[in-house]
């Protein structure tokens, strides 16, 4: 009876061994499985907002999701949440990188900085503007940005939040030259959003229907006519101002 009570106690610790075992192994392989995953904060993150941009590069923002960009990040969809909150805060925090007018004043903020006259003003926006137009025909990504902007989503308030703010210094310096009174009288921050704009939509058109009233932009010719009637037009905005009674200096 003792030794069958000790063979009982012993097949018993033998079972519970090799549980154990078996759990080790499993957490080995669920740990290998996962190594690309068990990384520092910053690379995992930078690994995600990388997953964004091969997914909208690839596929636009119609395949945009949680599943395809955890695939595409190696990694567990859960990743997402840990670091960023929520799915949406992702793609805000992606959008926030890759908007041009979120940054372009920190790009073109020297030359806004040191602006003290009326030419230096309009040579700050034209180089602002022509930048834009030519970064938006070469870029894929920023044509898809803007196309999920068009489109209202949630999530990219933060980043029309963020572009007002940066809006209003740019107003500020319009002001500044030209006071605040003339800049309503003469809606100059109307006509610089629709110049804005209208390039937005031009090369966003374009990508599916190459001609706009008869000028074909599936030649370089037209977009180099644009590019020269960008300072036309912000000569136009401004020289409708009467310098006499209301100074833009």
């Amino acid at each position: 009876m003792k030794d069958q009570i000790i063979n009982t106690i012993q097949q018993k610790i033998e079972s519970r061994k090799q549980r154990l075992q078996r759990v080790k192994q499993k957490a080995q392989q669920i740990t290998k499985g996962h190594q690309k995953v068990q990384l520092p904060l910053r690379e995992t993150e930078t690994r995600l907002l990388n997953a964004v941009t091969q997914v909208v590069s690839c596929y636009g923002f119609g395949k945009l999701g949680v599943n395809m960009v955890a695939k595409e990040a190696a990694c567990d969809k859960v990743l997402i949440y840990r670091y960023f909150g929520s799915f949406e805060n992702l793609l805000e925090q992606w959008a926030l990188k890759h908007d041009f007018y979120v940054s372009a004043y920190q790009q073109f903020g020297e030359e806004f900085e040191q602006i003290s006259n009326l030419t230096d003003l309009k040579n700050a926006l034209h180089s602002m503007l022509m930048t834009h137009l030519q970064n938006l025909r070469k870029d894929k990504l920023m044509q898809e940005l803007s196309l999920w902007e068009f489109s209202l989503s949630t999530p990219y308030a933060m980043v029309r939040e963020t572009r007002e703010k940066n809006a209003e210094i740019l107003k500020h310096k319009i002001e500044k030259h030209c006071g605040k009174d003339t800049v309503r009288k003469y809606n100059l921050d109307l006509y610089l959003s629709i110049l804005m704009l209208a390039i937005d939509s031009i090369v966003l058109y374009t990508r599916k229907v190459s001609q706009i009233n008869g000028v074909d932009f599936a030649k370089d010719e037209a977009w180099l006519r644009l590019e020269k009637l960008i300072p036309d037009y912000i000569n136009m905005i401004f020289n409708q101002l009467n310098t006499e009674e209301n100074p833009c200096v």
